[in-house]
């Protein structure tokens, strides 16, 4: 993330040109005038004010559309944050809401040195409350039709015309003259996914206002047609600023957040160390298991009925009867949406390869725990039941579970495709992932997490040093123990973030305080 701490600006030596998009000749927005727009700021984690590098646009209270190039370079040593409803990023007003950026996505055909396909999306932690300082923005769509000549643009980018770039507090805004594909031809060679405006009388966007949104007025509403991607440095020059079409990749933008709708609920939920908020686990610092060493695994995943577009995993569980799977309740919200089913897949290792030994079975019922009240917390256990019984060989196997309120202690093992990676940015394998962690006393444990709840149905796994850990991507999975047999101990919970992180131990359910509630499940 080198770059996006001074804002991204990096040569692009063949066109002789650069990213740099400030706004030039504008004035100062009034409050609130652009309730669609957001500040995507860099958290550095050490103890320093967020800084602003790019600008974005709210699509959806969960979605955020912006730039590929905003999304470069990704620092270990801290994270993205998203600010609505501002102003004055240096004194945000009151009501202004920051929300921790779980996951991004950039166009696959994105290329930084042709600057083609420059659009990305951002997917929030939790979702923005929506009000009249705080809406989303409508987006062209191929279809769109407007005649205006004039678009309007926003940012908090760099209002010098020199090389030297000063950067405003407050937004500023400025009208924008629509120019012929002709006239942006004179910044380089731009095709159908691109438009471009501005150049006259040296009114122009400039450094850090990369990502924001052009729009025009239709039917008295404010419509998104462009995201600023780049322009000429210094930006007094007489040239135009050049846009991704939103129009052109209206079908992109929409795919992205369907394809990625149900992992929301088992995505790490970003914060600041500090304050040690949960996360939906993953594993950091493991290794990769040996091929059906954990015949008991289940992969949950997600079958969108499409043909041409793969089953996700979102969650793990395990296979604790020939029909039912034992996971987290928190990962039965990922499982409902109208565009396709979930499928409970055992005999998996390899998620991006076809394996003979897998089977996929349909989920027909969830049963959540009647006392789970969302979120983190207790009582985070649910029981899936699938369409047709498992066979059981010697990769599909069922676990043990222990004895009624027995309290384990010692090392335990888990297993997961969750994230591997130490930072607040997921990472997800296609390969199964094993580590070893301790036991933790569940009043050290409470020590740390002194603003979350752990029960006494839960357990506490991991070190206070960190270096291996749960987290997103793994949340359901099972901690097992082997004595004469391999028995499970504990389900995937939560955690605190960065995973695996200094003082931040996995917090799992403790399977033994719920066996009268298994056992009628499966009977009844």
């Amino acid at each position: 993330m080198k770059r996006l701490a001074f804002i991204i600006i990096p040569a692009i030596i063949a066109l002789g040109h650069s990213i740099r998009p400030p706004i030039i000749e504008g004035t100062e927005a009034n409050l609130h005038e652009f309730p669609y727009q957001v500040s995507i700021q860099w958290n550095f984690n050490n103890g320093s004010r967020a800084r602003h590098f790019c600008s974005g646009s709210i699509i959806n209270q969960r979605w955020i559309l912006t730039a590929a190039h905003c999304l470069e370079e990704v620092d270990t040593k801290g994270w993205f944050e998203v600010v609505a409803g501002v102003n004055n990023i240096a004194d945000e007003e009151s009501g202004a809401q920051r929300r921790n950026v779980t996951r991004y996505e950039q166009h696959k055909l994105y290329d930084l040195q042709a600057i083609k396909y420059d659009i990305g999306v951002l997917l929030l932690s939790q979702p923005l409350d929506l009000n009249r300082n705080i809406k989303t923005m409508r987006l062209a769509t191929k279809d769109t039709l407007f005649s205006q000549q004039i678009a309007k643009f926003a940012g908090w980018g760099s209002i010098s015309k020199t090389w030297n770039d000063i950067y405003p507090d407050k937004l500023m805004k400025v009208s924008l003259i629509l120019r012929t594909q002709e006239d942006c031809q004179a910044v380089g060679k731009v095709d159908e996914t691109q438009l471009c405006a501005g150049g006259y009388k040296n009114v122009s966007g400039c450094t850090a206002d990369s990502g924001g949104p052009l729009t025009v007025n239709i039917d008295d509403e404010q419509v998104q047609i462009g995201v600023l991607s780049y322009g000429e440095k210094p930006c007094q020059a007489r040239l135009p600023v050049v846009f991704s079409s939103v129009m052109y990749f209206h079908d992109w933008i929409q795919g992205i957040k369907m394809a990625r709708v149900l992992r929301v609920a088992v995505l790490v939920t970003l914060a600041a160390l500090v304050a040690a908020k949960p996360s939906r686990p993953k594993i950091v610092g493991g290794e990769v298991a040996i091929a059906h060493e954990f015949p008991y695994q289940i992969s949950l995943q997600w079958n969108f009925n499409d043909n041409e577009q793969d089953p996700f995993h979102f969650c793990g569980g395990s296979l604790i009867a020939e029909r039912f799977v034992l996971t987290a309740a928190h990962c039965v919200p990922s499982a409902i949406s109208p565009d396709g089913f979930p499928e409970a897949v055992a005999g998996e290792h390899d998620l991006s390869q076809f394996d003979a030994a897998v089977q996929r079975r349909r989920i027909v019922e969830m049963y959540v725990h009647e006392d789970y009240e969302g979120g983190v917390g207790p009582n985070d256990i649910a029981i899936f039941r699938v369409d047709k019984p498992f066979h059981l060989n010697r990769k599909v196997q069922l676990v043990r579970l222990p004895e009624p309120n027995a309290i384990p202690t010692g090392v335990c093992t888990i297993s997961g495709w969750g994230s591997t990676s130490f930072t607040s940015m997921p990472s997800y394998p296609d390969l199964l992932m094993k580590t070893t962690l301790p036991i933790m006393d569940l009043e050290d444990c409470r020590a740390i997490y002194i603003t979350q709840e752990v029960a006494d149905s839960n357990i506490c796994a991991g070190t206070m040093e960190g270096s291996s850990s749960v987290c997103s991507g793994d949340s359901g999975g099972p901690l097992v123990q082997t004595d004469d047999q391999i028995v499970q101990v504990g389900i995937v919970s939560w955690g605190g973030i960065p995973c695996g992180g200094y003082r931040n131990p996995g917090v799992f359910v403790r399977v033994s305080y719920f066996i009268d509630w298994i056992n009628d499940k499966i009977n009844n």
